[in-house]
């Protein structure tokens, strides 16, 4: 949501780092024109390059069936990290604490240290048993 790049006939059209994003949501299943349309955009937070972050603000209706107004965000992971409050985990809302953070941090730190290793490799997706659950 949180992207102003679109998918025309199987190129993007746009930023390719938002491109490569939708892209991968279309992989996942998502059909991007129908969630646009179902959660209109009301305000853009453009890109800034001293917050480190995109966001976008749509209407949408919770689970009550109330009209809400829902911010979507994308962005360096610390920066948005940072700025978290909650998370969403198997339907769920949880808070996002100082010891979550901090173990999701570690996980990225310890991940980064492996990235040359992974350049040009194909990512087929996690071992099965190998996906954690958000605690």
């Amino acid at each position: 949501m949180a992207s102003d790049s679109k998918l025309v006939d199987g190129k993007v059209v746009g930023d390719p780092t938002e491109g490569a994003l939708l892209v991968l949501g279309y992989k996942a299943g998502v059909d991007i024109d129908e969630t646009r349309e179902r959660l209109p955009r009301l305000a853009t937070l453009p890109f800034d390059p001293d917050l480190q972050l995109m966001a976008t603000f749509h209407t949408a209706t919770d689970a009550a069936g109330r009209p809400v107004t829902r911010c979507f965000v994308k962005g360096a992971a610390p920066a948005v990290m940072a700025r978290a409050a909650t998370a969403l985990c198997g339907g769920e809302v949880i808070t996002w604490d100082a010891g979550l953070s901090e173990q999701h941090r570690a996980h990225m730190e310890t991940h980064g240290r492996r990235g040359p290793a992974g350049h040009g490799r194909r990512y087929a997706g996690p071992r099965p048993g190998r996906l954690r659950p958000c605690r």
